[in-house]
């Protein structure tokens, strides 16, 4: 795999089609500020261009996924803005940042483990396709707390992918400390995918991905976009049914596929 260089990531290729991105800000429990989400960014679209990569792990170094946003950096950047032009701009980009896991071909499994994830943590982990979960995981939803709303799509994408919106606005409209009970409960991951610690939680990563990369990659994205322009787009159930036998139509091969059907245990 190329060589991609980054400042607060480390950038791995596990071979078989696996990559992992590790988000490296240890020293402030991996908080992102805006060079981390612009680089953020820019990583996940380069994995993206590369063949040699199928499928993209996601989770963060040290003691926690990510303690969400670098607070000191954001007290300093609000105190910048001279109007609310500047102030949208910057939201909107920081928005587009953190959606990246969607706008990119190729699935994501976010591994979330430790006690320290705040606000933005739940933004990033709601973006990516499958996630995997460390029983000691703790959040919050602090926003509400500190004046705000939640504005990175954690309300939004959770407001569609779980069936207790009594427990999401619960969450969000109190700020209050939940763990892995309430994440079962929204319906963010299965019993199944919860791990004992990180590196247990880092080889079911590494599993779940080896099991996927070994098909055809156009399969691979296919997959997903179907899924997700449904339910992050909008689109129309009976248009992404024509969307997906065009990319079938185009992309199948007879002898492949008749080859497959004889190795196959149906």
């Amino acid at each position: 795999m190329d060589t991609i260089e980054a400042s607060n990531f480390n950038v791995h290729h596990l071979g078989d089609g696996v990559a992992h991105l590790e988000i490296n800000r240890a020293r402030s429990f991996n908080s992102f500020d805006e060079n981390t989400w612009l680089e953020y960014e820019s990583i996940l679209f380069k994995l993206d261009e590369l063949q040699t990569i199928t499928i993209i792990i996601v989770s963060g170094i040290g003691d926690t996924f990510s303690s969400g946003l670098d607070v000191k950096f954001m007290l300093k950047k609000f105190q910048a803005f001279t109007n609310n032009d500047q102030f949208l701009k910057f939201l909107k980009i920081f928005q587009r940042c953190i959606s990246t896991p969607l706008r990119i071909g190729k699935p994501t499994i976010g591994l979330i483990h430790g006690t320290k994830n705040f606000g933005l943590a739940l933004d990033l982990l709601c973006c990516y396709s499958m996630r995997i979960f460390t029983k000691d995981v703790t959040f919050s939803l602090k926003e509400i707390q500190l004046g705000l709303i939640p504005d990175m799509g954690v309300l939004e994408r959770l407001a569609k992918q779980t069936q207790n919106v009594s427990l999401l606005m619960k969450l969000a409209l109190t700020g209050c400390k939940f763990g892995i009970e309430e994440v079962l409960e929204l319906g963010l991951v299965s019993k199944k995918d919860v791990a004992e610690n990180y590196q247990a939680g880092l080889e079911m990563a590494k599993k779940l991905a080896n099991s996927i990369s070994i098909y055809q990659g156009w399969c691979i994205n296919g997959v997903k976009k179907s899924i997700e322009e449904v339910i992050e787009n909008d689109v129309e159930v009976s248009t992404a049914l024509e969307n997906v036998i065009k990319l079938n139509v185009n992309n199948f091969e007879t002898q492949s596929f008749v080859a497959k059907i004889g190795k196959s245990k149906l």
